[in-house]
């Protein structure tokens, strides 16, 4: 098994693939961390002989050198331990973040994920692996992101398996000559209102919804349930906005007390006066 039997019914959150290496006999432990790299953390790396591999996942923190060395330090044997991160696009040519935005706006027709050791620079280390598939059109870039969700935890089981099998996948250096000038960063509203106009469309709420109520309360009951509660959750974000634009009204009207803002319809407008025939008259055109 090299993680292609993943269980299509996985929702591939970090624990459940720590779940499914454990059952294979690694021993996996997963930390939720405000700062990967707060010395309490770092220590306990390096005062922990089991932890010899690891994996950044979901996180925008850039890891400084102390974390880094604390697991370059360790081994596996013969074999050098490290920290990798699956990094959602394709590199070097996509560095940095927003990058299935990128990558559509650029005009790619699919998306690649790349899992590489960490360096302190930004997604600059040596690949170890990749995974791909080609993009549809008419999806929404969550459904970009969470389509490969399948391919990355069986890329990541794959190389634990390997590792730990005392086969490591050779880290190969990036090529450097195709790296953009800069790293990609959050689009501005200018880069969103055009990429709207060009057809790119962030989310469909209808298509995370129920996902998000999964990964965030941890709910564990059947799609018609979880959707139910889905429509709830939404429902509830409705009432406040509804309360918000109420205050905001209520606040609007403190301000313009006085001559507080009034829209009438066109068609509810009085119609206009009858001109007055003693008005002075304009000059005559002869």
């Amino acid at each position: 098994m090299d993680g292609s039997d993943l269980r299509a019914s996985l929702q591939y959150s970090p624990k459940q693939v720590a779940t499914y290496c454990q059952k294979l006999g690694v021993k996996v432990n997963v930390q939720e961390l405000d700062d990967p790299n707060d010395p309490a953390f770092v220590k306990k790396i390096q005062d922990d002989p089991d932890i010899v591999l690891g994996y950044n996942i979901r996180s925008m923190h850039i890891l400084k050198q102390p974390l880094i060395n604390a697991f370059e330090a360790k081994s596996y044997g013969d074999i050098p331990g490290y920290i990798a991160n699956a990094h959602p696009g394709e590199l070097p040519v996509l560095p940095g973040t927003h990058t299935a935005f990128w990558g559509r706006k650029n005009k790619r027709t699919w998306m690649e994920w790349a899992l590489h050791v960490i360096d302190t620079n930004i997604d600059t280390g040596p690949t170890l692996d990749t995974c791909s598939k080609q993009l549809s059109p008419k999806k929404t870039l969550m459904q970009d992101l969470m389509s490969m969700s399948e391919a990355v935890a069986q890329m990541l089981v794959s190389n634990t398996r390997l590792f730990f099998q005392h086969r490591p996948r050779p880290a190969l250096p990036q090529n450097t000559q195709l790296r953009p000038s800069k790293n990609y960063t959050y689009p501005t509203h200018k880069e969103w209102d055009d990429s709207w106009i060009e057809g790119i469309r962030p989310v469909n709420p209808d298509d995370y919804a129920e996902a998000l109520t999964l990964e965030y309360t941890g709910y564990k009951g059947t799609e018609l349930t979880c959707s139910k509660l889905a429509r709830q959750i939404r429902k509830a974000l409705d009432t406040e906005i509804q309360k918000f634009e109420v205050q905001y009204v209520q606040e609007y009207q403190k301000v313009y007390a006085k001559n507080p803002p009034v829209y009438t319809p066109p068609h509810m407008l009085p119609p206009p006066a009858a001109p007055d025939p003693n008005a002075p008259q304009g000059p005559s055109t002869p």
